[in-house]
């Protein structure tokens, strides 16, 4: 399909970009990269000051997106071709920050829209370079790139060695192209890459759509992550139905997907064994396969909870839930938010405290989507304890909150201070109240420390 065309089906009217053709035979996909280090050794944070530029993030409105689409039609796409709309790192001055957005077309006969997650976490560990530090995915992607290899790191190196890790580790993978965004004011600057994250908003959300509706009760077997465990030696994800894992990155059917495509891999299978709490989540299954997965550290897991016996957390979280004890309730924060939480601390903070792959509880990593699931911390009351989160986060999710709860939770526009929050609460009856407090006044529950198991009752 020539330029033209493909200008046409998009809704947004795009600038010239700079094009290269990468190398198509599969002995010669990392031609040209071997001057970066490649592989989990590298992961490490890049830090303020460290950085030549960044894309994406807090100084950008977090406006960046990375969208992996499967294409039917081998035709729709040329294999090795890279468009760069914008500067390359070494056209920008050192200590740039820039809205971003980095789209993957990949097509393969026996590819459908159930691999997406399977191959944007595949293109994902091309992340794990030399002087690269990133976060985030989807909506939410935040990366760096050190001084120290900006000499020699390109996006077109970027480009290449995402599609190198795709054909290299899915043999399904028979077709990649690429366009990267930067947006400098020369090509439409924040503007132009909000208008695409809105159209990757609408594919997200159909994809979603087509694979909604599974609840864990209608399966046998769940699944579990351990790519984690480089940087989180103990921490276990659990992937059910309905409740996407804290990195926004995969669901129940794309953790399904990944598991028969690569059954020797990060991801396997978790038998669902009895049930014993189907509201906090308690399944005999799952407490083995963690205990045996987490090096025997973990022993038992909620997988709906925050407070008591919640899952492991390694770092990778779009948000966090956690639990207020001043009003016995729950409050979000996402890696967006700069300012204090009710806790008296910000997300940075709070995230420094609970990734490592201990168990937390009163701490959860979520992710927006999992925000979005009809059971939602269900464990602890869901809705009916949550009772602070950020604006912007509540405006983002806000169907997916009850219409006779919205304005009964408090934002960081309401109250963050102590004691502003209770009085919130009672002035807008906030459905704890009855639910949860007693004797209408909120009384704490006692949490164990980091990597202490919940005293038996």
């Amino acid at each position: 399909m020539n330029e033209e065309k493909k200008m046409q089906k998009s809704g947004v009217k795009l600038p010239q970009g700079r094009v290269f053709q990468l190398p198509t035979e599969l002995e010669d996909l990392f031609d040209g990269t071997e001057d970066i280090g490649i592989g989990p050794r590298y992961i490490a944070q890049v830090r303020k000051g460290e950085y030549h530029v960044e894309f994406g993030g807090p100084r950008n409105e977090y406006i960046s997106y990375l969208l992996t689409e499967v294409v039917a039609n081998s035709e729709d796409l040329v294999d090795g071709r890279v468009e760069l709309i914008g500067p390359e790192i070494q056209e920008v001055p050192p200590e740039s920050s820039l809205p971003f957005g980095l789209h993957y077309k990949i097509y393969g006969e026996q590819l459908t829209d159930a691999h997406i997650e399977y191959l944007e976490r595949l293109m994902m560990m091309s992340f794990h370079a030399e002087g690269i530090g990133g976060t985030g995915a989807r909506s939410n992607i935040w990366l760096r790139i050190h001084k120290k290899v900006a000499d020699r790191y390109t996006l077109k190196k970027m480009a290449q060695l995402g599609r190198a890790m795709l054909k290299t580790t899915c043999p399904l993978v028979e077709s990649v192209e690429v366009r990267i965004v930067v947006g400098v004011p020369e090509v439409g600057g924040k503007e132009l890459v909000r208008q695409l994250l809105a159209e990757a908003e609408e594919k997200w959300e159909a994809l979603e759509a087509k694979y909604r509706g599974l609840e864990p009760e209608d399966v046998g077997v769940f699944y579990g992550c351990t790519i984690c465990q480089t940087f989180a030696p103990n921490h276990v994800c659990v992937i059910v139905p309905g409740q996407i894992p804290y990195c926004g990155i995969m669901s129940y059917i794309g953790a399904r997907v990944s598991y028969e495509v690569e059954p020797l891999g990060y991801t396997f299978e978790i038998p669902v064994g009895e049930v014993i709490d189907p509201v906090l989540g308690r399944y005999t299954g799952v407490d083995q396969k963690v205990y045996e997965r987490s090096h025997q550290t973990v022993r038992k897991v909620n997988l709906f909870s925050v407070i008591k016996c919640p899952t492991t957390n390694c770092g990778c979280f779009e948000a966090i839930a956690f639990y207020i004890p001043e009003v016995d309730g729950l409050g979000l924060v996402h890696r967006r938010y700069i300012g204090d939480t009710p806790l008296g601390i910000g997300f940075s903070k709070m995230a420094s405290m609970v990734t490592g792959g201990a168990q937390n509880h009163g701490f959860k990593g979520v992710s927006v989507r999992g925000m979005m699931a009809k059971g939602f911390l269900m464990g602890d009351g869901g809705w009916n304890r949550i009772v602070w989160m950020p604006q912007d986060l509540k405006v983002e999710i806000a169907e997916a909150i009850p219409e006779e709860v919205y304005d009964k939770v408090a934002t960081d526009e309401d109250a963050v201070e102590d004691g502003k929050l209770e009085d919130f609460l009672r002035e807008r009856k906030h459905p704890i109240i009855e639910k949860y407090w007693i004797d209408g006044a909120p009384v704490s529950v006692q949490v164990p420390p980091p990597g202490a198991e919940w005293p038996d009752e």
